[in-house]
């Protein structure tokens, strides 16, 4: 603190850089930045046989949590409550976009449902490894097993992947 009583910042006080918003942080940008930020990587949404197909690419992370959550819901015209979400041009994704995906994962279970995740590349594969989520979450190598009428984890009719459950 300086004699005035103002606290310093690198940038000069924090009256001087945000001027009325004393002791708080600096106004936050319009909810339009978080909405662009998963725009480019919510690719697509559809209806594939009856499941909810979303397509996903970019990277995912704590800014685009919110959006990505709306994007993880079933559309309309879904008649399955399973999801299958293409990770195969997601290129990063740290742990709120984890997060982001076990709450669809614990909002599909609860419908009897199933959350399919296709093609995780390198860094968000050992991110799910890391969180050892690859023994909850199913996970296929390609869009036609994950969008199957009967999820490939579960055709043997035992318990699959949701015997343990995140």
């Amino acid at each position: 603190m300086d004699n005035a009583g103002s606290r310093t910042h690198a940038g000069g006080t924090i009256e001087q850089r945000w001027p009325g918003r004393v002791g708080s942080f600096p106004p936050r940008e319009p909810a339009r930045r978080e909405e662009a930020a998963v725009a480019d990587r919510a690719v697509d949404r559809r209806d594939v046989d009856g499941l909810t197909l979303v397509t996903l690419a970019g990277e995912l992370d704590l800014a685009c949590c919110c959006a990505l959550r709306c994007a993880l819901q079933p559309l309309p015209s879904a008649r399955m409550p399973d999801l299958a979400v293409d990770l195969r041009q997601v290129t990063f994704m740290d742990c709120a976009a984890v997060g982001t995906l076990v709450r669809a994962y614990r909002t599909v279970r609860s419908a009897g449902g199933c959350l399919r995740l296709i093609g995780p590349q390198h860094g968000p594969a050992r991110l799910l490894c890391l969180c050892e989520l690859e023994g909850v979450l199913c996970v296929h190598d390609s869009v036609a097993a994950a969008t199957a009428a009967t999820c490939a984890a579960h055709a043997g009719g035992g318990p699959g992947p949701h015997a343990a459950t995140a």
